[in-house]
């Protein structure tokens, strides 16, 4: 599927003129299913011709969207005080091939649905034309009240995307973010880092898997969202050079996570049209195909499905490293560390984690690296480097020639 070329994304087809509240026919129907199940063999051709996965989800979503908003304005016109929302990856504009279209519909008050007894049969014809939608219907008290008791609600809302019904409320889910009440930036950072260590322990605890999760794993695409909710948070776009430029991430981090998330886009996109359903795992039964149609081949040096996981397992680690150092600089912010106390000439702590007293100690001393793993093994009451000790410790290895610690008799 290899390309030296930009492959283009099919261009969305065009969508008959909707008359408000005039229902849908069976024809009707039939034609917008054949449009979906068309426009999705297209995408995949694509895909396999080498376009980029994150583009083909954002076309997929863009069209989704525009049939969506069409279903509700034929069976319910523009209601006044009801509105409809795209949330989760479906808000942020992406689909991967059988994802869920997560759907928020919010009320003013309970009488705002009764002049609505279209609105199950909306969902009803989006199951019918082969979506599959996880819909939520709420008044904004009702909404206001489950962000402030569930994180994943909260969140949700953070990312929702206006699609139909009354206009005036599409700034309704973040107007709801300005109650400084609800998630402050330290207890949404506590509670998402709680539940990704839930999660870990549920899942295993390591990015290394033999079968791993490609969304909800460590190092998954899950757990960049993660990084980006944090940004959201703190008010920043969902952008990596917005949290380089907030300093949560340096530029070779941000590189690395930008060269992750494209290959884990990639492979959960060909992982469901391999499947044929919402897979996230990377079972066995999938690699070998897996690996085939992404154009890896056999050689002397290893097999092809040897190399696939291992451009997943290097991409997987690099969002499991980097995501962490990130929360934990910006933990450092939000709640600062206690003055330092020095432990010897190079290293000091400052409350529960180690860092070296001078930011260049790892490059003028590579042996540090080996004598921090030691020391952060053996001092009582430490639990981690500091993120600017990670940053540092990664930017020292990187510049490390080949086997230079083997020949470092400090090391040794």
């Amino acid at each position: 599927m290899n390309s030296a070329f930009p492959i283009a994304i099919p261009p969305l087809p065009r969508l008959p003129e909707a008359v408000p509240r005039s229902g849908l026919s069976d024809e009707a129907r039939l034609a917008l299913r054949q449009l979906l199940g068309d426009y999705a063999r297209a995408l995949a051709l694509a895909f396999d011709a080498g376009a980029e996965a994150r583009a083909l989800g954002a076309a997929h979503g863009a069209l989704v969207s525009r049939v969506v908003a069409q279903v509700w304005r034929l069976h319910l016109g523009e209601p006044a005080r009801l509105a409809l929302f795209a949330q989760g990856g479906f808000g942020r504009g992406r689909l991967f091939p059988h994802s869920d279209v997560d759907l928020l519909v919010l009320a003013r008050d309970e009488s705002s649905f009764l002049a609505s007894r279209g609105l199950e049969r909306v969902f009803t014809v989006l199951w019918d034309l082969g979506l599959k939608p996880a819909q939520a219907v709420r008044t904004l008290a009702a909404q206001h009240a489950l962000a402030a008791q569930d994180l994943s609600v909260f969140t949700a809302q953070m990312e929702a995307r206006w699609l139909a019904g009354d206009r005036a409320m599409a700034g309704l889910p973040a107007a709801l973010m300005t109650d400084t009440t609800l998630w402050p930036p330290p207890r949404f950072l506590a509670a998402r880092m709680q539940e990704q260590a839930q999660r870990r322990a549920q899942r295993g605890d390591s990015s290394y898997r033999l079968e791993p999760d490609l969304k909800d794993g460590p190092g998954g695409l899950r757990q960049l969202d993660l990084l980006y909710w944090l940004g959201l948070r703190m008010g920043l776009p969902r952008d990596l050079s917005a949290l380089t430029r907030e300093g949560l991430l340096d530029a070779a981090a941000a590189a690395a996570l930008e060269s992750a998330e494209a290959l884990l886009a990639r492979d959960r996109y060909a992982l469901h049209l391999q499947a044929a359903r919402a897979e996230e795992r990377l079972l066995f039964d999938h690699q070998r195909a897996l690996a085939q149609q992404l154009g890896y081949r056999d050689d002397a040096g290893a097999l092809a499905v040897e190399r696939f996981m291992q451009d997943y397992y290097r991409a997987a680690a690099s969002v499991e490293t980097l995501v962490d150092e990130a929360a934990a600089r910006l933990a450092a912010r939000l709640d600062p560390p206690p003055p330092p106390i020095a432990l010897d000439a190079d290293w000091q702590r400052r409350g529960a984690v180690l860092e070296p007293r001078a930011t260049d100690l790892f490059h003028q001393h590579p042996a540090a690296l080996v004598e921090g793993a030691l020391r952060l093994d053996a001092e009582a009451g430490i639990r981690a480097f500091s993120a600017d000790a990670a940053r540092a410790m990664r930017s020292a290895l990187h510049a490390l020639p080949p086997a230079a610690l083997a020949h470092d008799a400090d090391a040794l």
